[in-house]
């Protein structure tokens, strides 16, 4: 099962997805969904799962990170908590969307990670804020001690690398959340650290 850990930040909640795998003899496994614990997934997978293609998915991750291959933003599964606004989740191996929403249901914010393969980063907008992009500091190096991430303040956004980016694996988005991100990030200044 796949789901998602919100943590509190200076600058709202953010979310961190984990695979929990329960075992033939019921026990739990929980693993952080980021790149450094990929092999330890597989690995309690190929152990966990009947019939799991171990071959089938390292193939797939070697072409993600080389930026081969099908990739599109789904959804996740739906949770709120009775403390933020409702939201919608969306994610792929290199992007996360996060879209808050107001009660009238106009979009009240985002948070955009791309580069998770890599460096993760965080464009977040909010009607009331505005603009932030951060670098996604996971304060981890090992996949047995799961530390929270936090989001430090980074430099200039990759404007048209992350835009470009945004368009290949939003094409199934909701068109009006999909235009709504796509008119704030050919709105972020440039040259803005």
């Amino acid at each position: 099962m796949r789901e998602e850990a919100v943590f509190p930040d200076l600058h709202g909640p953010y979310l961190e997805p984990k695979w929990v795998i329960q075992t033939a003899s019921g026990a739990h496994v929980e693993i952080m969904d980021e790149w450094p614990h990929r092999m330890q997934l597989l690995r309690t997978f190929r152990k966990h799962l009947p019939g799991f293609d171990a071959a089938a998915a390292k193939k797939g991750l070697k072409a993600s990170r080389r930026g081969v291959g099908y990739r599109m933003l789904n959804e996740v599964a739906p949770s709120r908590s009775m403390r933020e606004p409702r939201r919608r989740w969306f994610s792929d191996d290199d992007f996360d969307l996060v879209v808050w929403f107001s009660d009238s249901g106009s979009i009240a914010g985002f948070e955009l990670c791309y580069d998770k393969s890599h460096a993760e980063r965080a464009l977040i907008w909010s009607s009331s804020g505005g603009y932030g992009h951060f670098r996604v500091d996971t304060g981890e190096r090992t996949p047995l001690k799961n530390l929270t991430p936090i989001l430090v303040a980074d430099g200039a956004l990759a404007k048209d690398r992350v835009i470009a980016g945004f368009l290949e694996v939003s094409k199934n988005l909701d068109p009006a959340i999909r235009s709504f991100v796509i008119a704030r990030l050919q709105e972020y200044p440039s040259g803005r650290d």
